[in-house]
């Protein structure tokens, strides 16, 4: 593999991070300083990375990643200035060195992609790679049609960022049979809102600016992974570790 996506897999960051020391002239390969990134790496190549001072031979790890199901009034950080309940305090010790594909706010639940992959993290993450997140919302109010064409259209000016057009749409009895599992209430009007970026706040920000807050709001997936009954009932699953 390129030398890039060799020290993503094996240090847990993203490829465009990796390429930084390799441009530097901070990499070894077989005793030999590279600076190309189209650099190939086999299985019996010793890298080494300069760090804090000297070369340091790169170990080959084995990638864990694991789907959790995230609570409601807890962080997705390692530690909290207020003190909160994290992500972290409700896993095992041994998935504490996972790295999170984006967040989900205080108040929201659902789906959260955990890795050391970060060529995975940055493939579920970033724009340019096309993999929508979904979201079940919760709304005491209805929003207006002139709202949802607005979403759909794209262009709304939120934060000095302008989002990228929303799929939204208002979910019957019909559709929400599949997420019976979520207990979902039926006093409130459900959407289901795709997302192909993820703006800090950014659905229950828009709401609010239609005039409506979000009640509940559920991450149901995020590219190929999707919450599941299982999932929430075991609250995390390990996937892939390779």
């Amino acid at each position: 593999m390129r030398i890039n996506q060799y020290l993503a897999f094996n240090l847990g960051l993203s490829r465009r991070k990796a390429e930084d020391p390799v441009t530097r002239g901070l990499v070894k390969v077989n005793g030999q300083v590279i600076s190309e990134l189209s650099t190939q790496v086999g299985d019996d190549d010793v890298v080494e990375i300069f760090q804090y001072g000297k070369w340091d031979k790169i170990t080959k790890t084995r990638n864990q990643t694991i789907l959790f199901y995230k609570p409601p009034f807890t962080v997705t950080t390692h530690k909290d200035p207020e003190g909160r309940r994290t992500v972290f305090d409700l896993l095992p010790k041994k998935y504490g060195h996972l790295k999170t594909a984006g967040r989900l706010d205080f108040m929201s639940e659902g789906l959260l992609v955990m890795s050391t992959d970060g060529e995975l993290i940055q493939d579920l993450t970033h724009p340019s790679r096309n993999h929508d997140k979904i979201y079940l919302v919760g709304l005491a109010k209805a929003l207006p049609q002139e709202a949802l064409k607005t979403m759909q259209a794209g262009g709304i000016e939120l934060e000095e960022n302008v989002l990228a057009p929303m799929k939204v749409e208002l979910l019957d009895l019909s559709k929400l049979h599949e997420w019976g599992f979520l207990k979902l209430s039926n006093k409130l009007n459900w959407y289901r809102f795709q997302l192909s970026e993820g703006r800090n706040n950014q659905i229950r920000k828009v709401c609010q600016m239609f005039g409506t807050g979000v009640t509940r709001l559920i991450r149901v997936s995020q590219g190929e992974y999707r919450l599941s009954a299982d999932l929430l009932e075991q609250k995390w699953i390990e996937i892939r570790t390779i």
